[in-house]
């Protein structure tokens, strides 16, 4: 009888066990196995030129007919920016930092610095011009940009590194946001840090690393606060059936589980609020389906994103292949149902 009922409480305490574990054989039915990387490190922001994509770690590489492959140039390549077709590369090495214009038949072309501001800290295009965040050490900063003669040259000095230009306006790290015609500050955002800056259609949207996003018209700004922190990575989305209306991707930093992007429509107007959420949903509202969003959780959630992109090459899903450059471990992509590095 003794036996009998110790058998019982014994059956009894294995299945209270297995209840309270259920979360953890959650978490390995949704374990991805990890990929190494094609392009590690910390890749750059992505640039495009028609189909093909661009993207740096140190080496140019090029995406094109569904493939990644090297696409030579200079040594040394961590920066890239696109005006119009035309690709332009910043080689950082120990003889100083230099940017490199390259041509549709790959051709490399020096391009001559007479700013005075020996650091290159980033290059940026917009419509039609190339800029650039120069430094000279000694806590000065300028906007640089590309003149017609060819040269860089010092369009203004800023009070903190650059971060972004997007349309007819840049970004600074610790000063906020400006006009470039007539250098005019953007109002409410002159106390921010503003860590990345997007020009969607018409639209100009600019989120801080505190996690504030601005809405930009003209010389004003509505200020939105979602209750996040931002890497700065900015993405635009058009989901499949969606009818066209696009998605903002940001990517968020948080805890070691909580990085990895959010998303959120964009508001019609200047003033519409941004409703933040994870990704998951159908084709009509999403980047993912939601059947994979423990697996996303799993894998890109633990990374922090830099840049973002969507490719017109669709899984085998139907669902378009999203990449991503992450601080520190390479370039990934949503294909076939899961987030992975880029093999």
């Amino acid at each position: 009888m003794k036996y009998i009922l110790y058998t019982a409480l014994f059956v009894s305490m294995f299945f209270a066990a297995a209840c309270n574990q259920d979360p953890i054989f959650t978490m390995i039915s949704n374990e991805v196995e990890p990929k190494d990387p094609l392009i590690n490190g910390s890749p750059s922001k992505f640039a495009t030129i028609g189909n093909d994509i661009y993207v740096a770690n140190g080496k140019l590489w090029k995406y094109s007919e569904k493939s990644w492959s090297q696409a030579g140039g200079p040594s040394n390549v961590y920066d890239i920016a696109v005006v119009k077709t035309t690709l332009y590369l910043l080689s950082v090495g120990d003889s100083g930092c230099t940017v490199y214009k390259r041509d549709s038949t790959g051709g490399i072309t020096a391009i001559s610095n007479n700013s005075g501001y020996g650091m290159i800290q980033g290059i940026y295009g917009n419509d039609s011009d190339l800029y650039a965040g120069g430094s000279n050490g000694s806590d000065g900063y300028a906007l640089l940009w590309l003149k017609p003669d060819g040269a860089l040259d010092t369009k203004y000095t800023i009070g903190s590194p650059l971060t972004g230009v997007a349309g007819d306006y840049y970004a600074t790290a610790r000063n906020g946001i400006f006009k470039i015609t007539g250098n005019a500050p953007v109002s409410f955002t002159s106390d921010y840090t503003i860590a990345g800056i997007i020009k969607i259609d018409t639209k100009i949207i600019a989120v801080s690393s505190g996690g504030t996003i601005f809405n930009i018209t003209d010389t004003s700004a509505a200020l939105h606060e979602p209750d996040y922190n931002f890497t700065g990575a900015l993405a635009e989305y058009t989901p499949k059936d969606s009818g066209g209306r696009k998605l903002l991707l940001i990517g968020v930093k948080g805890s070691v589980y909580s990085l990895g992007y959010l998303e959120t429509w964009i508001p019609d107007d200047g003033t519409g609020a941004f409703s933040l959420r994870s990704p998951g949903g159908t084709t009509a509202d999403s980047t993912i389906p939601i059947s994979v969003q423990d697996k996303y959780s799993a894998t890109l959630e633990k990374c922090a994103v830099n840049s973002l992109i969507k490719v017109d090459d669709e899984d085998t899903g139907g669902w378009p292949v999203i990449f991503a450059s992450t601080q520190k471990d390479g370039l990934w992509s949503y294909r076939n149902g899961e987030w992975n590095a880029e093999e």
